[in-house]
C-alpha cells in the first residue's frame, strides 16, 4: 500500500474512532462561559444526591444546557437497587407523556410538508370519527346514568394537539367514560395491561375509541386525554407507515437518537432500562413485570416496554429513551429546527423556523389546564402541541420566562426549554407515582438560580 493511501486509511480510522467516542459522550462547556454558575450547579448536585440518599428515588439523571452547550450532565444513584447497576448516560427511561411532545414535532413535519393542517377534520383520516356523539347527563341524576346526543362539531387536528377533542383517559375515572374505556380495552399506553384483543393502534382508535361518546363538544374545553394516541394514528394513515417507523425515519435516525423506541426485544436495551419503583412507607420498592393498580384505574409495571402490546404505538405515552437522546430532540427545537451531527460538520434540519415558531407559540384560545394537570405543577401554563406553555409567572410563581415550554411523564421524568434564556433542563428518574415529592420543582428552581447572566426580558 502506498504511503499516501496508508495515511488516508490512518486518518479515516482515527476519525472513525473519534466519532465513535463523540457519539456516546456529550461535550461539556464551562458554565461561566454561557452565563451560569458552577457553584450554583453544585447546589443542584447536592439536592439530587439527597433525593437518592433518602430513598425518594433509586437514581436520577440530569442535564442542563445553555446557548446550545451542555454545562451540566450528572447521574446519581443506581438504575436498579437489587443489582446495584449505576445510573449512567446510556440508561433508558420510560418517558410516558413526554412522548406527546415528540409526536407533536412529528405532526409538525407533516404540517410543514402540507400533508396535515391544524383545521382538517379528524374524519378525513379516520372516517369512523365523522359523526361523534357527546355524553349527556342530567344534573342530580345517578353518576352512571347518561344519554348521548350528536355533536355539532367534528374533532379537528388542532383539537388533538391541544387536548380539546372531548376524549378522556380511563384513569381520570369519569363515572361513564372511565368504565366504557375499561370495558372496551382502551389502553393508556404505558403498561402491560391486556388490551382486550386490540393488536394495532388503528384497531384501538378506529374500531373501539371512535365508537364511544365524547366527554364534551370538540373545542369546548380542555381535558388531558388520549388525543395524542389518536394523533399518532393520523400520522400512520397520512404516511402509510407505522408511527414507530415514521418517528424513526423523520426524527430518531436524523437526530441520532439511537436508544429511543416504543418496544424492544433487544437484550442490550432491556439491560439498560432503569427499574420502575413506587413509594413504600419510608422508602421505595420495585414494581414487577405484572401490572399493579396504584390508584383506581391507573396501572404501572416494570414489564413495559419489553412486554405488552408490541404493535400498539402510543403517541401519548409509549416511548422510552435515554436522557441524551431526548436532549437531541429538544436542542433541535431550541435551535430553530436544526442541530449539528454528533460528529462531523454541517447541520441536520428537521423543521424550518416557521414551523418551530408555530410549534412553540401559544394562542389566545389555547386552553388552560384542568384540575388534574394542575396537580402536576402546571398553574400559569396553557397546553398546546403536547406541552405546557408558560403564560403567567404571577400564577405559577416560577422564574421561567413567558413562553417557556415544559412537560413531564408519569414515571418522574420532565423537561423544560426556555427560548428567551436559551436554557434547557432535563431530569429523568423512574418513580410512580411521584406527586409526593418536590423533585421536579427543585430541579427547575435550582437550574434557574444558577443563571448569573440572564438574557434581558
Amino acid at each position: 500500500m502506498s504511503t499516501f493511501k496508508s495515511a488516508i486509511v490512518t486518518v479515516t480510522l482515527i476519525f472513525g474512532s473519534f466519532c465513535a467516542a463523540q457519539s456516546t459522550e456529550l461535550r461539556l462547556r464551562r458554565p461561566e462561559k454561557v452565563g451560569m454558575s458552577t457553584e450554583k450547579l453544585a447546589d443542584l448536585s447536592r439536592a439530587m444526591q439527597e433525593y437518592v440518599d433518602n430513598q425518594t428515588v433509586a437514581g436520577v439523571s440530569v442535564l442542563v444546557a445553555r446557548k446550545g452547550h451542555v454545562v451540566y450532565r450528572e447521574n446519581f444513584g443506581v438504575s436498579d437497587l437489587e443489582s446495584g447497576r449505576p445510573m449512567q448516560d446510556d440508561t433508558i427511561f420510560r418517558i410516558a407523556s413526554m412522548t406527546k411532545f415528540v409526536v407533536s414535532v412529528a405532526a409538525f413535519t407533516l404540517i410543514e410538508d402540507g400533508v396535515l393542517c391544524r383545521h382538517t377534520p379528524l374524519s378525513d383520516f379516520v372516517p369512523e370519527f365523522a359523526s361523534p356523539s357527546v355524553i349527556q347527563q342530567t344534573e342530580g341524576s345517578v353518576a352512571t346514568d347518561f344519554t348521548v346526543a350528536a355533536s355539532s362539531r367534528e374533532i379537528l387536528i388542532e383539537n388533538l394537539l391541544d387536548h380539546t377533542s372531548g376524549l378522556e383517559y380511563r384513569f381520570h375515572n369519569h363515572p361513564v367514560l372511565g368504565q366504557l374505556y375499561a370495558d372496551n380495552g382502551i389502553w393508556d399506553g404505558f403498561n402491560t395491561v391486556p388490551q382486550g384483543g386490540a393488536t394495532t393502534l388503528g384497531e384501538m382508535v378506529a374500531e373501539r375509541l371512535a365508537e364511544l361518546p365524547l366527554l364534551f363538544e370538540p373545542g369546548e374545553q380542555f381535558t388531558y386525554s388520549l388525543s395524542h394516541d389518536v394523533l399518532g394514528h393520523v400520522i400512520e394513515v397520512a404516511t402509510g407507515m407505522s408511527l414507530a417507523d415514521y418517528l424513526n425515519q423523520r426524527l430518531f435516525i436524523p437526530l441520532e437518537m439511537d436508544s429511543t423506541f416504543f418496544f424492544t426485544n433487544n437484550p442490550d436495551q432491556i439491560n439498560r432500562m432503569a427499574t420502575v419503583y413506587t413509594p413504600d412507607g419510608n422508602g421505595i420498592r420495585a414494581l414487577g413485570n405484572d401490572p399493579v393498580e396504584l390508584f383506581p384505574n391507573f396501572y404501572a409495571d416494570n414489564g413495559f416496554p419489553f412486554m405488552g402490546p408490541q404493535e400498539i404505538y402510543s403517541g401519548g405515552a409509549g416511548l422510552s429513551a435515554t436522557l441524551n437522546d431526548f436532549y437531541r430532540l429538544v436542542q433541535m427545537v431550541e435551535n430553530g429546527g436544526q442541530i449539528r451531527p454528533k460528529c462531523g460538520w454541517g447541520r441536520v434540519r428537521v423543521l424550518n423556523r416557521r414551523s418551530v415558531h408555530n410549534l412553540l407559540s401559544v394562542r389566545d384560545h389555547d386552553p388552560r389546564m384542568d384540575p388534574f394537570t394542575e396537580q402536576f405543577g402546571w398553574k400559569g401554563y396553557r397546553f398546546n402541541n403536547g406541552a405546557g406553555v408558560h403564560v403567567d409567572p404571577s400564577e405559577s410563581g416560577k422564574a421561567a420566562s413567558i413562553g417557556q415550554i415544559s412537560w413531564n411523564g408519569a414515571f418522574n421524568t420532565m423537561f423544560f426549554m426556555d427560548p428567551e434564556q436559551e436554557l434547557i433542563g432535563i431530569m429523568m428518574a423512574q418513580l410512580v407515582p411521584f406527586l409526593g415529592n418536590d423533585m421536579q420543582a427543585q430541579f427547575e428552581r435550582l437550574t434557574y438560580e444558577a443563571l448569573i447572566d440572564p438574557n434581558e426580558r
